[in-house]
């Protein structure tokens, strides 16, 4: 198996991590634990869901691609519950705001 196409994705899907910030930290630290428990529990279900489907269809690049979509998931979901409960965008594009708005 050639790990570079696996590789790539898996990259693409932390870039989005980080873009999004520390989204599940900042949910725990400002009392959104049962909405970041339920959050990350359905999106574990939704990568197990969605590895028993790509899996036997696609290899291992669809075990990359459910993780990855998971994990997008996953963090905009926490990043909708944070800035519409509380207006803070702890995202990376914050920052790019802040930096141009000038």
């Amino acid at each position: 198996i050639e790990a570079a196409p696996l590789l790539r994705l898996l990259v693409i899907g932390q870039a989005f991590n980080v873009l999004c910030g520390p989204v599940l930290l900042v949910a725990t630290l400002i009392g959104f634990q049962k909405s970041a428990s339920a959050i990350v529990l359905t999106m574990a279900f939704l990568n197990w869901l969605l590895c028993i489907l790509f899996i036997p269809m696609y290899g291992t690049i669809g075990a990359v691609y459910a993780c990855v979509v998971a994990n997008i998931l996953l963090n905009v979901g926490l990043a909708v519950v944070i800035y519409y409960n509380t207006s803070l965008d702890v995202t990376m594009l914050n920052l790019c705001k802040k930096k141009y708005a000038k």
